[in-house]
Formats: structure tokens, sequence, C-alpha cells
């Protein structure tokens, strides 16, 4: 969605403890900024309200006692015509104020890369680090009077002449890129300061992207793809924001790569965590996963898989999940070499695997229906395992279950070599009513444990 200009307004006061005026907001994804002017000799302690919630102060700073340029930002501002405050603390100074609302500004993360510069020239200018599709704006405080003309490829969006001081509140946009310079021409060589920012759009419409997020590259903000995403987060890049994608994900998190934010997907996720990445959010899937976790690579959030899915993929190696695994219908997957299961890992239907090698188990392993794997080599299961029907495995070679084995219905695996067996091993043989009461009950249970 592209931002757009929505409205302004501007207001002024000599000899001044605070400043209030209207601004009207409207439309959607909207953002307001303010930007004050004040007569400075000290950045003071200033602050703004709309609507009387604070805005975010985003800059407050002086050039040579003379001038001071401060801008806030508030995001949602309340639609209609509401009363902007600008107060210096009890201090008293010539005061003027500007306000800009936009639309189609992105509500979790609007803006970044802030940035300010000040001087005495009649060439203001400051540097803003920015993208494509990201809109830049600049806010220019010039103490006393002059002529004011924006810099190549800027459009004019503010130029305030207060009624009851001299001075000057300028502003422009220019469309977003690597790197933007906001510049301007003043008629008279003046102090001046300035604050620059990259203001980002909020996501819409049915997009697809192909790519990828290579070297040493970052994803700081939200990543919203409504429709696929088939790509890579490759070398030692970053995303420690949420990536949302709507329908499905093809990729890799390779390398030293890092997720930090929230993976989600409405439809499927083939993909491999590979080498030493981590994925520290929470990754969450509505249908199906497909993927690996390997090397030493680390899940250290939840994985969620929900609805009638399958989930088929391996924690190899040395790596580690920390966090829950819950899947409503089947896993089909292996818990292999060193690997370590710390948390629950939860399953409705079936589990087909392995706890392997020595690898363990450390938290609870429930299934609703059969078990059909192996606990074998070194392993160690130390939660418990519960299932409602049938277990079929075994316990092997000089492994270990210190905890409770307990199966509703029948059990056909064999402890054999050095397996050790510490706690009771249960077969519930009791009526079916039984059964079935307790069925009912661990199906409860799990789905509540699955839903929270």
């Amino acid at each position: 969605m592209a931002i757009a200009l929505e409205a302004t307004s501007q207001a002024d006061q000599a000899s001044a403890t605070s400043l209030s005026w209207s601004h009207t907001c409207t439309g959607s994804d909207r953002c307001l900024y303010v930007h004050a002017w004040y007569e400075g000799n000290t950045a003071l302690n200033i602050a703004a309200t709309y609507n009387g919630v604070a805005m975010a102060q985003l800059s407050n700073f002086d050039q040579g006692n003379a001038v001071a340029c401060a801008v806030f930002r508030l995001v949602a501002p309340a639609a209609g015509a509401n009363t902007v405050v600008v107060d210096l603390g009890g201090v008293t100074r010539d005061l003027a104020g500007f306000g800009r609302s936009y639309t189609g500004v992105d509500q979790t993360t609007p803006d970044h890369n802030v940035n300010t510069a000040d001087g005495v020239s009649t060439a203001p200018s400051v540097t803003v680090t920015s993208q494509t599709d990201d809109l830049v704006l600049d806010f220019l405080s010039v103490a006393s009077t002059s002529t004011y003309t924006p810099g190549s490829g800027q459009t004019q969006e503010e130029y305030y002449e207060p009624v009851n001081f001299n001075a000057r509140l300028c502003g422009s946009r220019e469309p977003g890129a690597a790197s933007v310079v906001m510049d301007a021409t003043l008629g008279t060589s003046r102090r001046w300061a300035t604050t620059g920012l990259s203001v980002i759009p909020a996501a819409g419409g049915a997009v697809a992207l192909a790519g990828t997020i290579t070297g040493s590259s970052q994803l700081s903000a939200g990543l919203a793809v409504t429709r696929s995403l088939a790509g890579a987060v490759a070398g030692s890049s970053t995303g420690s924001a949420a990536l949302a994608v709507a329908r499905g994900l093809s990729g890799s998190l390779a390398g030293s790569s890092t997720l930090a934010g929230a993976l989600s997907m409405l439809r499927g996720l083939a993909g491999t965590l590979a080498g030493s990445s981590a994925a520290s959010g929470t990754l969450a899937v509505l249908r199906h996963v497909a993927g690996t976790l390997a090397g030493i690579s680390t899940l250290t959030g939840t994985l969620r898989v929900v609805g009638q899915v399958a989930l088929a993929g391996t924690l190899v190696a040395v790596s580690t999940l920390t966090g829950a695994l819950r899947v409503t219908r089947r896993l089909t997957g292996t818990l292999e070499g060193t690997s370590s299961v710390t948390g629950t890992l939860a399953v409705l239907r079936r589990l087909a695997g392995a706890v392997a090698g020595t690898s363990t188990g450390s938290g609870t392993l429930a299934v609703l229906r059969r078990l059909a794997g192996t606990v074998a080599g070194s392993s160690s299961l130390t939660g418990t395992l519960s299932m409602l029907r049938r277990l079929a495995g075994a316990v092997a070679g000089s492994s270990t279950l210190t905890a409770a084995l307990t199966v509703a219905s029948t059990i056909a695996a064999p402890l054999v070599t050095l397996a050790t067996r510490a706690r009771t091993l249960t077969v519930l043989t009791a009526p079916r009513g039984f059964v079935l009461r307790t069925a009912r009950r661990l199906y409860t249970i799990l789905s509540q444990e699955r839903d929270s």
C-alpha cells in the first residue's frame, strides 16, 4: 500500500509554555507526525499529545542556542478532528507546530533510521538510510525568515511562516532508496536544525516474493506476503521481525542465519533450518510442515501445527528443540544422533519415528492413538510416554526409560538387551467404558494444550 499525505495543520504562539491546535485524521493505516519549532538555547523537556494520547518523541535538539527541532509520531491516531498539544514543561519560549498525517503506514513499525543534522548555511541537508517502497520525510526548523526550495527529487509538504515571530517550518518527501539526501536551498544563510526519517508502508495486496535475503542482509521489520515466498535467508543474514506468509514458504534459513521473530504460514512450510542457524521465535503453520532442523541448528520457541495436518521432518545430529512441538494428526520423524527434545511433544493421532542414538526426550511425549517407533541405542526418555491405544516398538540397547509408560489398550514391545525400566510399565485392560472415558479425558487435555 502506498503512503499518502492525508492532512496538514499548523499554529504558533509567542512567549508560550504550550501550544494547541486542531488536526483531522482520516483514512486507513494512519500515522501522525508533529514538527515543533521552538526558540532554543537548550533542548527543553518537550512533549506532545493528540486527543490526549502521548506521542513518541523521535528527535529534540537545538542549533547554536537559537533554533530547535523536535519531531513526534503517533501510530493509529484517533479519526476525526482532535487537538494536538505541544508542551514545553513550564518553560516560556516562542513556539510553533506543524502536523502531517499519512495513510498507508505500517502500524507495527511505522518508521526507522531517524537522523538529525544542524548548521549555519543556505544549504541544510540530512542523509537518511532507506529502502524501496519507503517514503523519506524531513522536518526543517529555520531561525528567522528565509525563502525555501526543497532539493531535487523532493516534494514540498510543509512550509509555515509563524504569525507571531520570525521563523520557518519546512518539510518535504522523497521516495525511498538505499540512501536518500534530504536537502534544501535557503535564500539567506540561517541557523537550521533538521530531522529525517524513513516511513514504512503497510503491507497489502496479493503478492509473491521470489528471492533471497543473502550475505549479511538484515530483515528488521515485518515481511508480509499474502501468497507465496520462495527464497532463502542465507549466509549470515538476520530476520529479526515477523515473517508472515498466507499460502506457502519454500526456502531455507542457511549457514549462520538467524530468525529471531515469528514465522507464520497459513498453508505450508517446506524448508530447512541448516548449519548453525537458529529460530528463536515462534514457528506457526496451519496446515503442514516438511522440513529439517539440521546440523547444530536450534529451535528455541514453539513449533505449532494445527488442523488436519501431518509433520514430516527430522531433528538431526546435535540439534535441539527446547519448546513445544504440537501436531494434531500425525508426526513422522526422528530424534537422532545427540538431538534433544526438552519440551512437550504432543500428537493427537499417531507418532511414527524413533528416539535414536544418544538422543534425549526429557519432556512429555503424548500420543492419542498409536506409537510405532523405538527408543534405541543409549537414548533416554525421562518424561512421560502416554498412549491411549497401542505401542508397537522397542526400548532397546542401553536405553533408559525413567518415567512411566502407560498404554490404554495393548502393547507389543520388548525391553531388550541392557535396556532399563526404572518406573512402572502399565497396560490398561479395564472394561471398554473405562478406556473410552480415559480416551475422552486425554483428548480433552491435549486439545486444551494445543489451543492454548
